[in-house]
């Protein structure tokens, strides 16, 4: 009984493979197998999703332009193509960048009403909402797992505001990996908080392929505050950081459609995957989306923790709009995006954060050192109840903390997250 206890107070788990998950769950029920009892209800605490991909209540209603800096269509060494020309793809993204989100960028800042939607009081009424769906299934007895199960998808999942806030959060995510040869419906800084149909669908299909995985919306009860008062967070984060550097693998996707193409040498293969374009325009289609997902990535470890490009006492000379060409333009864009953010975030603080370099010898490093989210504080674990969250064999941008409201200076360390529990359990 006391090991279902932390099982449902304690654990969570993230992993972008379902199967995984699946067996992350039948691990937790061995180990707390009892014959008096049925299985426990896992959904709300062992998730698929994306660990690195995602928004947070504090951006999501603001356009993320440096989601485009960098970006291209993955076709910049598509020397083979056949129905698809070299770089065309990333010709299309940079004259999108420039003859239609640059100029309309510049008519927002000059507006005078930049956000009208109350994207900040949908997200804190949500989280409240979801808090207290998962108090009342907490509140149920350990055997009343179906009970368990309507509750958190009747109330939770089904409810019409988490279902608008997650929408909201998935566009912001996916303006990060939007395809280039969708761009006509691609959202804008005008339309971000009120975008077409065409543009929900699409947003849709790209955050159900990515698995994008929002922390403050699937795990309310570990984001939100203790009683009210500071913070809350995980107690510890245990995970396999991503050593690999991300790349096309081509004898990974063509595998898929020719079970021998791994046994093919360097020349041969190139010939292969021709005579797949010319057969199907699609196969050539989805390899080039394939590559530029992977260039979309490396664009959002990179820039994620600075969405908006705007100037940094650290890192002044990389956190820029790519789309405001010259140095004194750039500037006044940073600057009139950062002032028109914070007016418009004022009724609520945003959440604190604090700032740790991690070792340069990560493959993200770049990603990582740039601002990790970390729920610590120098007291250390305590010996009450602790939140644990193990990543399967993923990666996480750690999560908020009120370090710097608490009076401390930084973290304590990056290898453990810690925070001073406050048990949520007896």
């Amino acid at each position: 009984m006391l090991r279902r206890h932390v099982v449902e107070r304690c654990i969570y788990a993230v992993d972008g493979d379902p199967l995984a998950i699946e067996l992350c769950r039948l691990s937790l029920w061995i180990e707390t197998m009892d014959r008096l009892l049925p299985f426990g209800f896992l959904d709300h605490k062992v998730k698929c999703g994306n660990s690195l991909i995602g928004g947070w209540f504090d951006e999501f209603n603001h356009y993320p332009v440096m989601a485009w800096k960098n970006r291209e269509g993955g076709d910049k060494t598509h020397s083979n193509g056949v129905h698809f020309e070299k770089n065309a793809r990333t010709k299309a993204i940079k004259a999108f960048v420039k003859e239609t989100l640059t100029p309309d960028l510049r008519l927002v800042l000059q507006g005078q009403d930049l956000f009208q939607a109350d994207s900040l009081a949908l997200a804190s009424g949500t989280h409240a909402e979801a808090i207290a769906v998962i108090k009342r299934m907490q509140a149920l007895a350990v055997h009343e797992v179906e009970e368990r199960a309507n509750l958190y998808r009747d109330e939770l999942l089904a409810s019409g505001a988490w279902g608008r806030l997650k929408d909201a959060m998935d566009l912001w995510a996916a303006c990060w990996f939007w395809p280039a040869d969708e761009l006509d419906v691609a959202p804008l800084p005008q339309t971000f908080l009120s975008p077409s149909t065409r543009t929900r669908n699409v947003a849709k299909r790209i955050a159900s392929e990515m698995r994008f995985f929002h922390w403050e919306l699937e795990f309310p009860d570990v984001f939100g505050r203790v009683d009210g008062g500071a913070l809350a967070g995980f107690d510890a984060v245990i995970g396999n950081p991503p050593w690999d550097i991300a790349k096309p693998v081509s004898k990974e996707f063509f595998s898929n459609i020719d079970p021998l193409y791994r046994s093919y040498g360097k020349q041969e293969a190139l010939r292969r995957q021709k005579s797949y374009f010319a057969d199907n325009a699609v196969i050539e289609h989805d390899w080039l989306n394939y590559n530029g997902r992977f260039r979309a990535q490396s664009n959002y470890m990179s820039h994620a923790a600075n969405p908006f490009g705007d100037p940094t006492k650290t890192d002044k000379s990389q956190a820029r709009f790519s789309v405001a060409r010259g140095a004194q333009t750039t500037t006044c864009t940073n600057a009139g995006g950062s002032n028109a953010r914070k007016a418009r975030d004022s009724p609520t603080k945003r959440i604190p954060t604090c700032t740790k370099a991690l070792p340069t010898s990560t493959s993200t490093s770049s990603f990582w050192r740039r601002r990790t989210r970390c729920s610590v504080r120098k007291a250390g674990l305590a010996s009450s109840c602790l939140r644990v969250f193990t990543l399967i064999t993923a990666r996480v941008r750690c999560v908020p903390c009120s370090w710097n409201s608490a009076g401390g200076s930084g973290c304590s360390a990056w290898r453990t997250v810690t925070r001073s529990s406050r048990s949520t359990a007896a």
